[in-house]
Formats: structure tokens, sequence, C-alpha cells
């Protein structure tokens, strides 16, 4: 099966009108002052060899030929390095800076693997430190270092909502336990409330035959007059708990209501 044709490298340099230079290259090529240098650059910190550019391993790659002057990648210098999208180089550790841009091919039928894996390369090459160990350019750099902003103010985000949700339950348990204390409380109060009205009915009752037994007309109009005001506590006390929201069910207000007599 044969390989894909590379695709189109554009190179330049110069930084003014007089100076700038910029070609395109499908094939391997050269760098340096020499005069069969494919990309002749005039400098004194370039070598007259300095450079090859080759297609392998569906990537461009920039090499060292051995130069006195080197090749380097922002402060450090390195025998080689990948060109993945562009990268920038500087020939000799004051010489001119030499760019490099992929040109992207035209899409064609059954390339989406190709698509995927070159994808693949440039998420490495710019989202992934630790899948090389290779040197990299101020581009490259740059663009990494704004993406692990990004992903610090994401994790912050993503902090910020877990621990606004651990406060939303922390309240609702919080809230769910006071309201299981007061419920408590209120059902502690209904059953004193009630065990004190059936021992006044008791009493009340007691009364009553004793004054029954004396035949004392007086005594007969005080006891009414109680009975009343128990009938008035009763109803009280029967609207008390129709107001507990988890004690309206029929066997608690059965159970916690005083019995006609």
């Amino acid at each position: 099966m044969a390989s894909a044709p590379p695709p189109v490298l554009r190179v330049s340099t110069g930084t003014t009108p007089e100076d700038y230079q910029e070609m395109r290259f499908t094939s391997r090529f050269r760098i340096g002052r020499a005069e069969d240098c494919e990309f002749r650059v005039q400098n004194s910190f370039v070598s007259r060899y300095q450079a090859e550019v080759l297609f392998e391993n569906d990537v461009w790659r920039v090499r060292d030929l051995g130069s006195s002057n080197g090749i380097f990648v922002g402060p450090e210098r390195i025998p080689e390095a990948s060109i993945l999208l562009a990268l920038t180089i500087r020939l000799g550790i004051e010489g001119p800076l030499i760019s490099f841009a992929v040109e992207q091919l035209q899409s064609a039928p059954g390339s989406t693997t190709r698509s995927l894996d070159s994808t693949a390369l440039y998420a490495a090459r710019y989202f992934d430190q630790s899948a090389s160990g290779e040197p990299v350019g101020e581009h490259t750099q740059m663009i990494r270092r704004a993406f692990q902003q990004v992903k610090k103010k994401e994790t912050r985000k993503y902090k910020g909502a877990l621990v606004a949700l651990g406060l939303a339950v922390a309240a609702i348990g919080g809230y769910a336990y006071y309201q299981h204390i007061h419920i408590a409380q209120q059902t502690t109060t209904a059953k004193e409330i009630f065990y004190t009205m059936k021992s006044l009915q008791v009493d009340l009752a007691n009364v009553e035959n004793l004054v029954r037994d004396s035949q004392s007309k007086q005594g007969a109009d005080q006891v009414k007059k109680y009975q009343i005001r128990q009938k008035e506590m009763e109803r009280s006390y029967d609207r008390f708990l129709t107001s507990l929201p988890m004690l309206r069910t029929a066997t608690f207000l059965a159970g916690f209501r005083p019995r006609e007599r």
C-alpha cells in the first residue's frame, strides 16, 4: 500500500520586507548558507549545511546536520524536532528564526482514519506534556500554558459546585433533623396535655358525684361551669393535634383524644 503524499510545508524567515523569504516544499530539503541548499539563509550564525527537513512516518521533521551553530527551540539546543502543525526554530544561539507551517490537505474519501491519527498526534503534541521528551517551541509552550489555565479554571468551577452541593445536602439534613426534634417535642407535649386532661376529667367526675350526693345547687352550677371549660379545653386540644403535620393520622388522633363520657 503506497503511503500518502506529504502535506505542503511552508517555510519562512526574515523580519523585514528586504530579508523576508518564504518557500513551500513537499520533499526533503536542506537549510544553510551553501549555494546548493534548497532553503538558503545568509547569516553569520548559520552554518553552510545546518539542518535538513524531511517527511518520515507521516510527520515532517527538522534535524540538525551536526553543525557547529546548532538549532534551538526556545533556549534549548536540540538534535531534531517534529513539525505537527507549526514550529519555530532558531539557527544558532543568536541567529535568524525559521518558521514552519503544515498546510492542511483537502479531505479525500477514505481519509477518516488518517485524519483521526493526525488529530491524536496534534493532541499529544500540544496537551500531553508527558507524551514526548523532546523540546518544544514557543508556540507549543504558549498553547500548553493556555490549556493548563483553562483546565485549572474548570477544576475550580467543579470543586465550587461540589462544595455548594455539599452545603445544600448539609442544610437539608440539618433542617430534617430540626423538624424531627421539633415534632418529637410536640408529640411529648401532646401526650402530657392528654394525660393531664384525663386526670382532670377523673377529678371532675369525683367532684360531680360528691355534689350530687350533697344535693347542693350551688355546687351543681359550679360543676357545670367546669364541664363547659373542659369542653373548650378539649376543642383547643383537638385543634392542636390537627396542626401537627406528621401526627395527623387517624390512629394518633383517636389515641390521644379524650373519650366522651
